[in-house]
């Protein structure tokens, strides 16, 4: 029987679209109203600035119509992030929302917009699942680090690099763009691959970290004597998202704190600019991960076995360990896990020798923050990427190498945080990654 190609969706009534259910999509697009508000940047655009967050933007050509964000970036230049929210996706053959996307998609990259200015393409899901996490990131990943579609192709096809399950996804992509009438070539799939994302957000597990960390972002742009609102005003975002949305509508900063003013008395903290700060983050890191070689005899080894084993532990508990031998790659698996995040957002990477010395008071001024600890990492876990555990949440990543043992862990609300330690601080760890003995 012939397989179901991929219709365009025609403009239809906000209200009769939306798929993933209104409360969970609304959930999705007020996290983007969160560094709207506060300045911060929007996860998937790292190192942009949010000017407005839109819903059901068919209506104005957007194909992945759910959450449409526009954002500038350092230079000021434009960027755009579309988002279609599924409450789950399986990246398989059989799953017709996937095609549907994958259909966006390809109507995305006709745009003029797509070739000229940074234009990423994503879809949210409220869970993950190890195919999502082990070879659907892994494959995106690549497509980012790759710099072409030939090399992407050799990459995926060669036996023992890459898994089964990564050619397999890249077979079900490009079967979904056959479907819709695209280009099947290596060099088009790459394409799109390096620009799509998939963003989990976990809003709907007891006790969810998003929820919390929405909460006291919230609290932190409040005015000191109304911060014990953040509660309130979650659900007050959400629902005013949900009504923009029956109306395709689109809101700035201005225009939502001015109703949060006059309906519900809420005063705003000045809109801090946080462009150095994250400027001066970005930098740090780069020059920590660049001082971590991958190679071994100038030969880059995959060490896909040890990059899985890290994500499972991760994915079940709140810090991991790595540890073995020196020599062994251990740096190198955690610089991975690192990188591969950069995509989404504000990533911080802390070697020894490149902390900057005097404690948190030096720190601080030294890249231009004025508030306390906690306030930035609230800061940088909102608008940030999701850690290597997204049943957790979106958050910023730390990530720290220095003597035996790297570790990843989270710290507070939000954040992933890594240090580094003799093998014996593994007694407080919840979970280890342990190297094979040579």
């Amino acid at each position: 029987m012939a397989k179901e190609t991929y219709q365009p969706a025609q403009i239809a009534a906000p209200a009769a679209t939306g798929g993933a259910g209104p409360q969970f999509e609304a959930k999705v697009g007020a996290f983007y109203v969160l560094p709207l508000l506060s300045g911060g940047e929007p996860r998937g655009l790292p190192g942009a600035t949010v000017r407005s967050v839109a819903f059901q933007q068919r209506i104005t050509e957007h194909p992945l119509d759910d959450v449409v964000i526009k954002a500038a970036n350092r230079d000021g230049s434009p960027a755009t992030l579309e988002i279609q929210v599924k409450r789950t996706l399986t990246f398989t053959a059989s799953d017709t929302e996937f095609r549907d996307v994958v259909g966006q998609i390809w109507e995305a990259a006709q745009k003029p917009d797509f070739a000229t200015s940074r234009y990423e393409l994503a879809a949210a899901t409220a869970r993950t699942t190890t195919r999502i996490e082990q070879t659907c990131q892994e494959v995106l990943h690549w497509a980012r680090e790759l710099p072409d579609g030939a090399t992407f192709a050799t990459h995926i096809d060669r036996p023992s690099f890459a898994s089964n399950d990564m050619r397999s996804f890249v077979e079900v992509f490009r079967t979904n763009l056959g479907l819709a009438g695209a280009p099947t070539d290596d060099e088009t799939v790459w394409r799109l691959l390096r620009r799509f994302q998939i963003l989990v957000f976990d809003f709907e597990s007891a006790g969810s970290d998003y929820e919390h960390r929405a909460r006291e972002n919230l609290r932190g742009m409040l005015a000191a004597d109304q911060a014990d609102r953040a509660n309130d005003l979650w659900p007050v975002l959400i629902d005013y998202v949900g009504a923009s949305a029956r109306a395709a509508g689109t809101t700035d900063r201005p225009a939502i704190a001015t109703l949060l003013e006059q309906q519900h008395g809420v005063r705003l903290t000045p809109h801090a600019y946080l462009r150095p700060v994250y400027e001066r983050l970005a930098e740090a890191t780069e020059q920590a991960l660049d001082e971590i070689d991958e190679t071994v005899g100038g030969v880059r080894l995959a060490r896909n076995t040890l990059i899985d084993g890290a994500y499972d532990v991760i994915h079940q508990h709140p810090t991991v360990l790595i540890q073995g031998r020196p020599g062994v790659g251990k740096s190198a698996v955690m610089k991975h896990l690192a990188v591969r995040l950069q995509a989404e957002g504000c990533i911080l990477a802390l070697r020894r020798g490149r902390i900057i010395p005097g404690g948190w008071a030096v720190m601080a001024h030294t890249i231009g923050w004025a508030g306390s600890q906690a306030e930035l990492f609230n800061e940088l876990g909102a608008g940030a990427e999701r850690s290597c555990s997204s049943t957790t949440s979106t958050r910023s990543t730390i990530r720290a190498n220095g003597l035996q043992s790297p570790i990843c862990c989270r710290k507070p609300p939000g954040v992933r945080a890594g240090t580094s330690s003799q093998p014996a601080a593994s007694k407080v760890m919840t979970g280890k990654s342990n190297f094979p003995r040579a």
